[in-house]
């Protein structure tokens, strides 16, 4: 010693030990302080092959899952292996994974180490909204609901808890439904739609005032109804449809309500309309009174008249005991100076007291002194006992008949007044021993009180809106003239507008009503999509929100097959037409472009990772709501909430940069409720579900 050495490596190596090594055949030359040489051979050796390891891994199927699996296969090197993963797990292969990166660590019995990582995916959230249409009547089954969805992986099945497996349901009773939707993977979510109704219509507390006479005719009623959807239509038993009812006498009448909706009040309502008993007359033995004093004397049996009426028919007939004088006055129409009647009665009793008075020396004066026209008929005895007076006011257009009856019911006196336009009669009648009572009868012709319309609106662009015209009340024939200058009685093939018709029936009383024809617009809100994961797949899908129009909608896809559906599913890349029509025909076209996402970037033999996260939160919210968008891409993207209805609340253009990205939306000016956020580009898509409460 000391020794020299040198390996025959490149470089060569000159201690004793040569490190770094790879397999072959090594030559060390050793010389000592005198200059021998010796020679040694070293054969280095190698495992037959190299360690390699494989991955088959198994994506989560749902949403949050953790069903994910890795099987590791490991090769070459020198066995037995060993494995570390960067939970800690010391396992071969992995089961129950959520999604994300997993890496793992395998060692040979050499120590030789390979490293794998695996990423584990899973299906975007699947999600659902409803619509619904409450019943319009209380304890129909009018309500109808539909539900949307979106994530996991189409194509969806749905299941209502009524048993009904479509996407829109009808004939629907107040309740909640709920519906089930499950994915291709088997993943399901559930959504609620609460149907309600109106409340019962109920008449509520009626508005009556009485006769003021036991005959007369002024009777009214108005009805104070709740419930339901205003406004409402009433019709009576007498033919008059507004809300309060006029012109009544004594007795009962039903009415019937019909609110906005089409809704009857479920039981008919009576309203009872009362007055004053009739008038009873009587013979008492009081002291006779001798109270013709006027200057028709002198006195006698027989017909006094004061007519200044052209045209009064005048027939009487006397009955006994001394029925002597009719007397008609003219309570001149032309509106001047009435009469003035007086008759000495002395005492008396008058009925009712707020009508008529007695003067300072006992006389009865004429109480229509104010010019509106009318007639006035006395009768009387000579000398006889009064017990009442009775005084009737009756509006009228056509010839009203005045009858007096005596005690036996034979008519005494029958008056008729010709038609003199709208003016008053004035009945007075006092008792005497042979008449008992006094009734008057009149034809009048009441206005034209209502109509019953139907119309149908104009849809979309058409111009068939038409307008059903049923005139109630007054005296037919009737006349028609609209403000477009037609005279039929109904109107078609019109466009939206504002139409006014004025009614006139035979005696030519009128009405006029208006009625506008608005249209009922179809329209495609948006078209929510999704790019195929790769070129040549099928496996986008695109979905149609409309609004407008009359539900329930039918879609129309040109897919081979076509689609009916609202969501259109297995979609390769290309443009694809979608026609929406609604339950009265009406359609709108859209069109929506699939587009394939790009096949994966590689780097250095290293697969490029497309990362693409999207959250929202708070999530339910009151106001402030966070977009949270992480994406490996800067891009475009469009922002669209929609609500229940598929109505856009609002849609925003955003650009995000490579990383994570965070935009704040404030939400508080909207209704509560549950709404939608779609965020799409050519390359990514996303509906993520906000609840605003």
């Amino acid at each position: 010693p000391p020794y020299a050495y040198s390996w025959n490596t490149v470089p060569a190596t000159t201690t004793a030990s040569a490190t770094g090594l790879s397999a072959g055949v090594y030559t060390v030359m050793i010389a000592d302080a005198n200059g021998c040489v010796t020679s040694a051979l070293v054969i280095i050796t190698q495992p037959s092959s190299p360690l390699v390891i494989n991955a088959n891994p198994t994506n989560i199927s749902c949403y949050g899952g953790s069903d994910g699996a890795i099987d590791i296969t490991v090769s070459g090197g020198t066995p037995p292996y060993s494995y570390l993963w960067t939970d800690g797990s010391t396992d071969e292969d992995r089961t129950g994974l959520t999604a994300g990166a997993y890496t793992v660590v395998v060692t040979d019995a050499n120590g030789c180490v390979i490293t794998l990582c695996t990423v584990l995916s899973e299906p975007s959230e699947l999600i659902c909204a409803t619509s619904k249409s409450d019943v319009k009547c209380n304890g129909a089954n009018t309500g109808m609901a539909g539900v949307a969805a979106a994530g996991g992986i189409p194509p969806y099945t749905y299941l209502w808890s009524n048993g009904e497996t479509s996407t829109n349901i009808s004939g629907l009773s107040v309740g909640t439904y709920t519906v089930t939707i499950t994915d291709d993977n088997g993943c399901t979510t559930s959504c609620e739609a609460v149907i309600g109704q109106s409340s019962v219509v109920i008449v509520g507390n009626a508005t009556i005032t009485n006769t003021s006479c036991h005959d007369a005719m002024d009777g009214m009623a108005t009805l104070n109804p709740s419930g339901g959807t205003p406004p409402y239509m009433f019709s009576w038993s007498n033919g008059q449809v507004s809300q309060t009812a006029t012109g009544l006498g004594m007795g009962t009448y039903v009415v019937t309500i019909t609110d906005d909706n089409g809704c009857v009040l479920v039981d008919t309502a009576s309203i009872i309309i009362g007055g004053p008993d009739a008038i009873v007359l009587s013979i008492t033995d009081s002291a006779e009174t001798c109270f013709f004093d006027s200057d028709l004397s002198p006195y006698q049996h027989g017909q006094f008249f004061y007519d200044q009426w052209v045209g009064v028919t005048i027939t009487a007939t006397a009955n006994g005991n001394g029925v002597d004088t009719v007397i008609i006055f003219d309570s001149n129409v032309n509106g001047t100076a009435d009469p003035d009647l007086e008759v000495n009665i002395g005492p008396m009793l008058i009925i009712p007291d707020n009508i008529v008075d007695t003067n300072s020396n006992g006389l009865v004066d004429d109480p229509n002194d104010n010019g509106t026209g009318g007639v006035m008929i006395f009768e009387f005895d000579e000398c006889v006992t009064i017990n009442s007076f009775v005084f009737v006011d009756q509006d009228f257009n056509t010839l009203p008949v005045v009858t007096a009856y005596d005690s036996l019911g034979n008519i005494i006196t029958q008056v008729t007044v010709p038609n003199m336009g709208e003016s008053s009669v004035q009945v007075v009648a006092l008792n005497a021993s042979c008449v008992s009572k006094l009734e008057i009868s009149a034809v009048t012709s009441f206005a034209v009180t209502g109509f019953d319309i139907d119309c149908n609106t104009v849809q979309g662009g058409c111009v068939n809106g038409s307008v059903d015209l049923t005139p109630m009340g007054g005296t037919p024939a009737y006349t028609y003239m609209w403000s477009n200058g037609a005279t039929t009685e109904d109107l078609s093939g019109v466009p939206c507008a504002t139409y006014t018709v004025t009614v006139t029936d035979a005696n030519g009383c009128s009405a006029t009503r208006s009625i506008t024809i608005t249209p009922m617009n179809i329209a495609i809100d948006s078209i929510a999509s999704s790019n195929t994961s790769g070129p040549g797949m099928s496996d986008a899908q695109a979905t149609v929100y409309a609004s407008g129009g009359l539900l329930p909608y039918g879609y129309s896809w040109n897919t081979a097959p076509t689609q009916t559906t609202q969501t259109a599913t297995g979609l390769t890349s290309g443009t694809y037409t979608v026609v929406v029509s609604d339950a009265d025909g009406c359609t709108v076209t859209d069109s929506v472009t699939i587009l394939d996402n790009p096949s994966p970037k590689f780097t250095n033999n290293e697969i490029v990772e497309d990362i693409w996260d999207v959250k929202v939160y708070p999530n339910p919210t009151d106001d402030l709501a966070t977009l949270k968008i992480e994406t490996s891409t800067s891009e475009r993207l469009i922002v669209k909430l929609l609500d229940t209805k598929g109505s856009i609340a609002f849609e925003k253009q955003i650009n995000t940069i490579e990383g994570i990205n965070e935009i704040n939306y404030s939400l508080g000016n909207m209704p509560r409720g549950i709404y939608q956020l779609m965020i799409y580009s050519d390359k990514h898509s996303d509906v993520i579900r906000i609840v605003l409460e």
